[in-house]
């Protein structure tokens, strides 16, 4: 029953989530429009997605909740430019928020240190008021995903497998960043 958005560096990630997220919800729609970007659900509730590639994403709406997809990804230049992914925050995004004193879960793997990215800038500087969540891909105890005909015993041993080897077949600073989701200094690597 409540105003949700959904918010994406690109559009063709909004749409990824806008079909997983139709299939899920297929019992509880009353009407969607991937075009529009809308699902509206007998409950009540309705589901926006945007894309931050649009600089006013979200603007006018009044959202109880919000979900910032892969943030690390968004438009990265310094926050005082037009279109930064900061400014898109504070001017469109945290002011659909005030109507229903909503929240704003945002979520992303790294991209690496940089104080131009506003990931990296809502983890480490407390002033944006965000409190952070650490997890890796290791935490995540559904990946690997199991295989359709494979036992709980042979997908765990396997899912160890793959974790020794993700280790040992990636740069250091790659697994760092990509599999163990820390803000990763790439100054100097070529």
């Amino acid at each position: 029953g409540e105003a949700c958005a959904w918010f994406a560096p690109q559009h063709m990630q909004a749409s990824e989530v806008f079909s997983e997220i139709s299939r899920e919800l297929a019992p509880l729609l009353l009407a969607h429009s991937r075009g529009a970007g809308i699902m509206k659900l007998q409950t009540g509730g309705r589901l926006d997605f945007w894309s931050l590639e649009n600089p006013m994403a979200g603007r006018s709406r009044g959202y109880h909740r919000i979900v910032i997809d892969e943030a690390a990804f968004a438009k990265n230049t310094s926050n005082v430019a037009a279109g930064s992914m900061m400014e898109i925050w504070e001017r469109a995004i945290k002011p659909t928020l005030y109507d229903y004193a909503g929240r704003a879960l945002v979520c992303s793997n790294s991209a690496g240190k940089n104080p131009d990215n506003f990931f990296y800038q809502i983890c480490t500087e407390q002033r944006h008021g965000f409190r952070e969540y650490h997890a890796t891909t290791m935490d995540n105890p559904l990946l690997p995903k199991r295989l359709r005909h494979e036992s709980a015993p042979a997908w765990q041993s396997r899912r160890i497998r793959y974790q020794v080897e993700l280790k040992e077949n990636n740069d250091p600073l790659v697994y760092a960043q990509e599999y163990l989701a820390e803000f990763v200094d790439w100054s100097g690597v070529k």
